[in-house]
């Protein structure tokens, strides 16, 4: 029988995580529908779909964690070999989170900008799709755990293809930071100085989601390599998605913090304007 100790409970450790971040999810979304009534059918829909997804995927991870150690996978001791449905099936809404988040900011990057170069982040973000439909093939035709703790062709096969989906997913978590950072600095030149104390606000702001989710896509391809023959870097991955969730939901919803701060800002200059027009 399989050792629980860094398999199977290093996954429950990523469910409970998992089960946190999602009641955050809860929160945001219901904030978002809450505040955001008059925004874009589309961005509604982005969000609901991301949303649904992000829930899909809650739902395969408990029912896959309840196979395997509340019903002891109906009591065949043979089952914790072989991982089942639910267990596989929960990569697919979970890369297709990371594909709808990658395409929201892209699409924004390029609608602030209007630069066709925006366009060549869909490259990584496309490819990181197109090698993850490989991957869950793959894991479908091997379904067996023992792969992890073998050094043969198919473990190699598969410890590539993960190391080929995170490196496209930081390629392209990375270019949208850095676009965004760079955009976000040619506009700081335009703007008053209240205007670009907001501006560094934002900057610092995408920085640091950006960095998060990076340095957790990083965990989890140090733990692909290092750590062969455990699952901890599928308790990393239960968490992946919701990060990317909430990092699009925290930034369409801190448009309300941040226009309540413009609007701080504009009042301020007006009455620097009308200190001076007095004198």
């Amino acid at each position: 029988m399989v050792s629980l100790h860094l398999t199977f409970g290093a996954c429950l450790n990523g469910t409970i995580v998992s089960l946190m971040l999602y009641g955050v999810t809860l929160g945001q979304v219901t904030k978002y529908f809450r505040t955001f009534k008059n925004d874009r059918l589309a961005l509604k829909l982005t969000v609901t779909g991301s949303f649904m997804l992000d829930t899909f995927q809650q739902f395969l991870i408990i029912h896959s964690m309840w196979y395997y150690l509340v019903t002891r996978c109906n009591g065949n001791p043979d089952g914790f070999l072989y991982a089942n449905w639910s267990y596989l099936g929960q990569v697919i809404p979970s890369e297709l989170i990371f594909y709808i988040v990658q395409c929201f900011y892209i699409l924004r990057i390029w609608s602030l900008s209007k630069r066709k170069l925006t366009w060549l982040l869909f490259v990584p973000a496309t490819m990181e799709i197109m090698f993850s439909t490989v991957y869950t093939v793959q894991c479908y035709k091997v379904i067996s755990f023992t792969v992890l703790a073998q050094n043969d062709k198919e473990h190699q096969i598969l410890k590539g293809l993960l190391s080929a989906i995170v490196t496209c997913a930081i390629m392209t978590d990375m270019g949208i930071a850095i676009s965004m950072s760079k955009l976000l600095l040619e506009a700081q030149k335009r703007y008053l100085l209240g205007t670009r104390s907001l501006i560094n606000m934002i900057i610092r702001y995408t920085i640091a989601t950006g960095s998060l989710v990076t340095f957790a896509m990083i965990m989890f391809l140090i733990c692909v390599m290092a750590l062969p023959g455990n699952m901890v870097f599928v308790g990393i991955y239960f968490n992946l998605g919701k990060l990317y969730v909430n990092s699009m939901l925290a930034a369409l919803n801190g448009r309300e913090a941040m226009r309540a701060q413009l609007g701080n800002i504009q009042v301020i200059t007006n009455l620097e304007e009308r200190s001076q027009y007095t004198r």
